[in-house]
């Protein structure tokens, strides 16, 4: 379970995440080319630079690390201090436990990402048909759909919390862990789509780089510092590893707030709509 475990996070971090980061990049250039040029033929020649630079990060970049990660990983070795000191922390019940909540979290993550990629289109649609005095409107429905969506997430998580663990694992012990934890799960899926709605706005924006700093701000800078405060310094366990997660995602949605509301959206329009004529 462990090997399954760090070869499904390597793999996310080197692969998947690669992939949909190069991908999503087309949300911005895409929507508002169209709107700017009414030019469709503008959206095959994106997609076939994307497909080409993707193939060359993977090929020139991607592959020869997943050739060596054995050596990579002997080579950058194990601080065993660390090891021990989580391996004390959690037990088999959290380890089953968050198995659990984490594959259910990346399911419900896919509704997020929707939200997030049609927030993005709407915005950059209206930006490149220099209709920026729109944009404030799909920003307030975006953020009411994603907060409407995962309130209703959280309502059906919390009904079925008592027999959710049973489909996973035969264990009562993990089952009842499962539902311990469970609600803090439920609330970071309010959270989630909040800040898929956020991040699919400056995405459309062209504010790509803010986005990434914003999570990187609140995820490392907050979460991690949180999650390891109640994991190791109280002692929560689990419980302590979700409050941190939720902690950053707390920062993260008031971060890329604070930078939505700081755009002047009119002004943006012009520019973006100037960009990309001929």
């Amino acid at each position: 379970m462990a090997i399954a475990s760090y070869g499904f996070m390597f793999f996310s971090c080197t692969g998947t995440m690669v992939a949909i980061g190069g991908a999503t990049a087309l949300d911005t250039l895409c929507g508002q080319a169209l709107t700017s040029t009414n030019n469709p033929t503008i959206l095959g020649l994106f997609l076939q630079q994307c497909i080409v630079i993707l193939l060359l990060i993977f090929g020139l970049l991607i592959t020869p690390i997943w050739l060596l990660s054995g050596r990579l990983f002997i080579a950058l070795g194990q601080d065993f201090e660390i090891l021990a000191m989580m391996a004390a922390r959690l037990d088999n019940d959290s380890i089953g436990a968050q198995s659990i909540l984490k594959s259910s979290s990346l399911l419900l993550t896919t509704i997020s990402l929707g939200l997030s990629v049609a927030a993005s289109h709407r915005i950059a649609n209206f930006l490149g048909a220099n209709r920026g005095s729109l944009a404030p409107t799909a920003i307030t429905a975006s953020y009411l759909l994603a907060f409407l969506t995962g309130a209703i997430e959280f309502a059906v998580i919390m009904l079925a919390r008592r027999h959710y663990g049973y489909p996973f694992t035969r264990s009562p012990s993990v089952a009842t862990k499962t539902a311990r934890v469970l609600p803090l799960m439920a609330a970071f899926q309010v959270l989630d789509l909040s800040n898929g709605a956020a991040g699919g706005v400056l995405r459309g924006a062209g504010k790509n780089h803010l986005s990434g700093a914003c999570n990187f701000v609140a995820y490392y800078g907050v979460g991690l510092t949180t999650g390891y405060l109640f994991w190791f310094q109280r002692g929560w366990g689990l419980f302590g590893l979700w409050a941190g997660i939720i902690a950053g995602s707390g920062a993260l949605l008031l971060l890329q707030t604070a930078c939505i509301m700081r755009i002047s959206w009119d002004e943006l329009g012009r520019e973006v709509s100037k960009r990309h004529q001929p």
